[in-house]
């Protein structure tokens, strides 16, 4: 019986043709390469689609065989091809590679090593070592049929297509991705124009290839090869569902990076009909699927839609069984991260400990999934102000991070960035200003430009935190270079506050307008007036009108920032107190001596509790507060909270600050005020 006639006797075989109905032994051999554990790489090189290639180059080697005659050597050949894959369908490995190469050899011996039997041969013994992880005997075999095939007739360019793409595989299994590229493109292109073939096969070659792209960080060609896999995809009589799921994953993410947010819904929204009839609508798989819609509508400032479908993953994922720990358990955290963003910082927190704690009970959870818990919980307690217990989740986090940050880059790139901000609360600004630094180059090295641009601004208000103005209109400056015009995100509005106040600082008060009103235009559209980064808003034009001397809009500005900040932080918050000290400062230039010691007074108290004694900007309110007891003629109490003001900034900004220079002249000037008189006396 010939190889042609095994596969129409076999109905499990013939089965192939449809992978939904693929023999279990043939699923168990499902492989992931380079050991990616993401749901977004699971299910690709799959050996289905190898062997249902297989089946046309059978079909079309087997109609050259039955054109000739039978001598007994080519007779014992097919028989050893024909029990090697009785065997190697049963798992019987080692015999099945010993019939392959025996028939090779006869093949070889009674036609020549380029007929295209014993090349067929070869591609089958290539195919099991390949499947067999074998790395080094597939390619050598692999070679063979390429170097010996051509595309003369369609049976050699059959063999020829098929070799290519396995020994891209090979090359891609094994790291090798810009020689799996080259193979790949070999390959797309004797299928596409010479064999003029376009079905569900070359869907997976082209997802194939644009997988090892992005090994190469080529993003650009992977999103390209992605959309044009899921285009032929559309387009071919076969259907293969899992493969589908696949392909939309990994369109959905390269698009999502390349701020394509319109798009990526589109696609995802496909993603979530498909798993909900392949797996159920209580699936996990589904519920991956609406959590990644709901953070796509969150970029799109759909807070709404963000919410609704977050919340549906979330429940989904509180049904689902203790032993599954996939990608819709991280639907908690997206949901804790969307409500601290809209400023709802006590669900944000309990959103938070529910998803450590319910990760924290199930078994097999992975360390990637455990450390973005922890992370966002830090990131909520620092925004929140409790700054020792955002530590403790972060020091937990970095230690178990350390050994393997290789393996996790984004779980070490969002360590490192959270730290910067707990840093930049905590007043250490030149920690935070290096872990920053750090945090951006572990971004560069992955897909999208989101995270880069982001950490850009952390990096800029650190160092306008720190008075590296220049250094910090620098940095906001790359990171606007960065902002996509069309999908212009509300955190977008906070780079230019930032910038704005960077401007201020540096006495372009002139430049810092249009930036403040640009981040109205975009906050007024896509939040509520009183949301949080609204009061940064205000805060950004109580500074501008501050420096330019219109005392009653500044007041006015920083009035609204204290009664949001009050609102939504509560009265011992460090962002209360800022709104406070400026308010303090504005009624100390309106020579309200009065007001200005009240309002001082309680930013200092606030500080202190919420800060501590020597936080660089306690050392602010105390600086002010000097100023107002020097205005008052106060000079023995001025000098004594200028002298705290001194100590601190010395210690904590360093000697040769320009805060801490600033102090120490108006000391020095506080001391001869005092002198003067004893001296005349």
């Amino acid at each position: 019986m010939d190889v042609a006639g095994v596969l129409a006797a076999d109905p499990q075989l013939v089965l192939f043709g449809n992978s939904a109905n693929v023999p279990m032994m043939a699923r168990d051999r499902v492989r992931d390469p380079g050991n990616c554990s993401s749901n977004r790489t699971a299910g690709m090189l799959r050996r289905t689609a190898g062997w249902l290639l297989l089946i046309v180059v059978i079909s079309s080697v087997s109609a050259v065989q039955a054109a000739e005659p039978d001598d007994a050597a080519l007779t014992q050949a097919k028989a050893a091809l024909d029990e090697g894959f009785k065997l190697y369908f049963n798992d019987n490995n080692a015999e099945a590679i010993e019939h392959f190469e025996r028939a090779g050899a006869l093949f070889e011996q009674e036609l020549g090593l380029n007929d295209s039997r014993t090349l067929y041969a070869l591609l089958v013994l290539g195919k099991i070592h390949l499947d067999l992880q074998h790395h080094a005997h597939a390619e050598k075999c692999l070679s063979c049929v390429v170097e010996q095939s051509g595309t003369d007739t369609k049976v050699r360019a059959e063999l020829k297509a098929a070799a290519l793409w396995d020994l891209g595989r090979v090359h891609l299994e094994t790291d090798a991705n810009d020689e799996a590229v080259d193979l790949y493109n070999q390959a797309k292109t004797v299928f596409l124009e010479v064999l003029k073939q376009r079905d569900l096969s070359i869907a997976e070659l082209l997802f194939e290839l644009a997988i090892a792209e992005e090994r190469l960080k080529r993003y650009d060609d992977a999103r390209r090869h992605f959309a044009e896999s899921w285009k032929t995809y559309e387009n071919a009589t076969e259907t293969d569902g899992e493969l589908a799921v696949e392909i939309l994953k990994k369109l959905a993410g390269r698009l999502f990076d390349a701020g394509e947010y319109c798009k990526t819904q589109q696609h995802i929204g496909e993603l979530v009909r498909l798993c909900e009839s392949i797996y159920g609508p209580k699936s996990e798989q589904t519920a991956s699927a609406v959590r990644r819609l709901g953070v796509a509508y969150e970029a799109t400032n759909d807070f709404d839609s963000a919410r609704k479908h977050l919340a549906r993953a979330a429940e989904i994922a509180e049904d689902l069984p203790a032993n599954e720990v996939g990608d819709a358990l991280r639907s908690w955290r997206d949901l804790a991260l969307l409500e601290m963003n809209l400023g709802e910082f006590g669900r944000a927190e309990k959103s938070a400990a529910k998803y450590v704690s319910r990760l924290r009970e199930r078994r097999g959870v992975s360390l990637a999934m455990l450390a973005d818990a922890e992370i966002a919980m830090a990131m909520i307690l620092t925004v929140r102000g409790k700054h020792d217990e955002a530590r403790r989740y972060l020091e937990g986090v970095v230690e178990e991070l350390t050994p393997v940050f290789k393996e996790l880059p984004r779980q070490w790139a969002r360590a490192l960035s959270v730290a910067g901000l707990l840093e930049t609360e905590t007043g250490n600004y030149e920690k935070a200003i290096e872990l920053h630094k750090q945090a951006i180059l572990a971004w560069k090295e992955m897909p999208g430009s989101r995270d880069v641009r982001d950490e850009l601004g952390s990096l800029g208000r650190a160092q306008i935190a720190y008075g590296q103005f220049p250094s910090a209109c620098k940095s906001l400056d790359e990171a606007l270079a960065l902002v996509n015009e069309e999908n212009e995100q509300f955190e977008v509005a906070n780079l230019y506050i930032s910038r704005a106040i960077a401007d201020v600082f540096e006495r372009d008060a002139a430049a810092a307008r249009p930036l403040l009103d640009r981040a109205a235009g975009i906050l007024q559209a896509t939040l509520p007036p009183d949301h949080h980064f609204v009061s940064d808003l205000r805060v950004g034009y109580g500074i501008l009108y501050l420096e330019t001397g219109e005392h009653d809009k500044a007041t006015a500005e920083f009035e609204e920032a204290r009664t949001i900040c009050h609102s939504r932080y509560g009265e011992m918050h460090s962002k209360t107190a800022e709104a406070i000290d400026y308010l303090g400062q504005v009624h100390l230039a309106k020579n309200e001596r009065d007001q200005a010691e009240k309002l001082l007074k309680q930013a200092l108290s606030i500080r202190r509790k919420c800060l501590g004694a020597d936080h660089p900007d306690t050392a602010k309110s105390l600086y002010h507060m000097g100023l107002l007891l020097l205005e008052r003629d106060d000079t023995e109490t001025a000098i004594e909270r200028l002298n705290d003001a001194l100590e601190i900034r010395a210690k904590r900004l360093g000697t040769e600050h320009q805060a801490t220079l600033e102090t120490r002249a108006k000391l020095q000037e506080a001391k001869m005020a005092v002198s003067e008189p004893a001296t005349r006396e």
